[in-house]
């Protein structure tokens, strides 16, 4: 079995990689920097650092996982996100094992090693049978070799192995010790299976304001300066800024082009003189969902591939069966073909074809070019102006409008650096260049704006809108309470409605929890509608969407007798939804009292 492992080495390096990236967040807890200099951390949690180069490798990982499981390029900025607050809870976690004194017998981390192996163990091949299936006695038969713990590398996994395990059944207890006081009670029990099973059906009338969408609403503008001056609160607006900019935008160049056209020749070639086609193209195609599957395209009729592959498909149809094309050139980038099958199908011809993608992309030394480039105008700017150093360059420079701190910036997007530095300067102020993934941008500092209230000719459109639809409703309640005045003498519903042109509607058997057209849900015709008795008719009742009176026609109630025989059931599906609020509501209480040093917007500039 170890000589297994020894030709495996490499597998084993990687599980020692992962299960260090899973681990590495514990490893801070006793990194504690009483520094107030320059910040050299990525931020703190409860003084606890979080390094930038170790934070870095939990990204990276994250990336090539993303990258591996959509096929797609990932969104880096939510990754980075994403990654920043999974080690943030795993930090918090961390300190609250230590504060709850979480022990773990040996006896219990033994039993789990050997009965209980995390999935990362369960999925080498080293401890699967030949169907692939994980062997318990495999992996039993590593644990017992003495070769095993004289063997540095195994030895070493299996050290990780221990530290992993250890920390999960610490969480696991920490988890139980939180979710163990949570408890579905009988009232909610009653509550949950009264929302499903009581039903009620109805009759109503609905004034809906959209039914005047068409009516001419005159809004004179004195009207509009009245609701400005009693609304002023609805018009604040926070400190903002408006700046100009310059952008290099990151694309291939023609050397770019060149040397990924000569890559994928080279390709070709050596696909021409017997290499591999599925398995290049499991290494090498840049279309991962298709790279997994040797680069399978699929059957394929004439004009399936879409008009920007036109010249792929014109190709792949003229191949003979096994051959392969040289490179062509799609808006995706170079693309070899080898043509695997053809048959008729419906009278009309269908290909089989495989593809290798090469996709052009800018080259380290691209953006390097371009960064260099941004450099040069800041430098250049600030001797002889913006605009002048633009116009120089034959640059477009560009207005971001007024914008907010943190928010969008137009034209850029969200870049926390180019917005703390447009908050933070003086007027004139050249920004440090600032890159994501679509380019290199530099902005100057145009205009400041206080925090105040939006002056009237900036709002008096909204207003306008919100008293049109002020008066809308106003029509559809005139039209309800001429309804319900007719009710009041005696009149059915049926010609109550008449009597104002609105329809009768009816709606169920509903319970309370379900979505209503015209009505939506849980508001407050459905409460109405319970309370109601049947034949009982409601005064009117407002929502969000307009103005009903409604008429119970039938109520079923619910079945004790059934509720009974559910009530276990439901108190399963209940218990993890409750367990899970209550998880994060500790959590997140965990996380609002933590002292966090966020410093990101030094190392990353988006």
């Amino acid at each position: 079995m170890i000589d297994k492992m020894r030709k495996n080495m490499k597998f084993i390096f990687w599980i020692v990689v992962i299960c260090f990236v899973g681990m590495i967040v514990f490893s801070w807890g006793m990194r504690i920097s009483g520094t107030k200099a320059k910040p050299t951390s990525l931020g703190k949690v409860n003084g606890v650092e979080i390094r930038y180069r170790e934070s870095q490798e939990f990204l990276r990982q994250a990336y090539q996982q993303e990258k591996q499981r959509s096929g797609t390029e990932p969104d880096i900025v939510r990754l980075r996100e994403q990654a920043w607050n999974d080690i943030v809870q795993q930090i918090l976690l961390s300190q609250a094992v230590e504060q709850e004194k979480i022990a773990v017998s040996n006896s219990e981390l033994v039993a789990q090693m050997r009965h209980n192996p995390p999935q990362l163990v369960r999925q080498q091949k080293a401890f699967q049978d030949s169907s692939g299936n994980f062997n318990l006695a495999l992996y039993h038969r590593f644990l017992d070799d003495p070769v095993t713990y004289n063997n540095s590398n195994t030895k070493e996994f299996l050290l990780f192995l221990e530290q992993d395990l250890f920390r999960s059944i610490q969480l696991q207890k920490l988890y139980n010790r939180i979710l163990g006081t949570v408890k579905v009670t009988d009232p909610e029990l009653r509550e949950y299976y009264t929302d499903q099973n009581e039903k009620v059906k109805v009759s109503y009338i609905f004034a809906d304001p959209e039914l005047f969408r068409d009516n001419e609403m005159k809004i004179d503008q004195q009207e509009i300066e009245i609701y400005y001056d009693q609304h002023q609160e609805e018009f604040g607006e926070e400190e903002k800024r408006r700046c100009q900019f310059v952008g290099w935008e990151k694309k291939p160049s023609a050397a770019d082009e060149e040397a990924i056209r000569i890559e994928a020749e080279a390709v070709a070639a050596e696909l021409r003189e017997g290499a591999d086609f599925s398995g290049t193209a499991q290494e090498r195609s840049d279309d991962r969902p298709t790279a997994s599957k040797g680069g399978d395209l699929g059957w394929l009729g004439q004009g399936e591939m879409g008009e920007p592959f036109k010249k792929l498909e014109k190709v792949a149809f003229a191949l003979k069966t096994g051959q392969i094309s040289d490179p062509i050139r799609t808006p995706s980038g170079w693309h070899i073909i080898k043509l695997v099958a053809r048959k008729k199908e419906a009278g009309k011809e269908k290909i089989r074809a495989s593809h290798i993608l090469f996709k052009v992309e800018p080259s380290q030394e691209t953006i390097e070019s371009l960064r260099k480039k941004t450099e040069a105008f800041i430098s250049d700017a600030q001797e002889e102006g913006f605009e002048t150093a633009a116009k120089a360059r034959g640059l477009e420079s560009k207005e971001t409008g007024f914008f907010s701190k943190d928010a969008y910036i137009p034209g850029i997007g969200r870049a926390r650096s180019l917005s703390d530095f447009a908050f933070k300067s003086q007027l004139g102020a050249i920004s440090p260049f600032y890159q994501n993934r679509t380019g290199f941008w530099v902005l100057q500092l145009q205009e400041k704006k206080k925090a105040g209230i939006k002056p009237l000719e900036e709002v008096t459109a909204d207003i306008r809108r919100k008293l049109e639809e002020e008066h809308r409703r106003q029509m559809a309640s005139e039209k309800i309470e001429k309804a319900a005045g007719e009710l009041k003498k005696g009149t059915l519903l049926e010609n109550g409605a008449k009597s104002v042109s609105l329809e009768i509607k009816t709606a169920g058997p509903f319970s309370r929890s379900e979505y209503l057209p015209d009505i939506g849900t849980k508001n407050q015709f459905v409460s109405t509608a319970f309370r109601l008795q049947p034949g009982e008719t409601s005064g009117i009742v407002s929502t969000e969407r307009g103005y009903y009176i409604i008429k119970v026609l039938e109520k079923q109630y619910i079945d004790e007798k059934d509720f009974q025989v559910q009530k276990d059931a439901i108190r399963t599906k209940l218990l993890p939804q409750r367990q899970y609020e209550a998880y994060s509501a500790w959590l997140a209480n965990l996380k609002q009292k933590a002292r966090i040093v966020d410093n990101r917007h030094y190392f990353y500039s988006e």
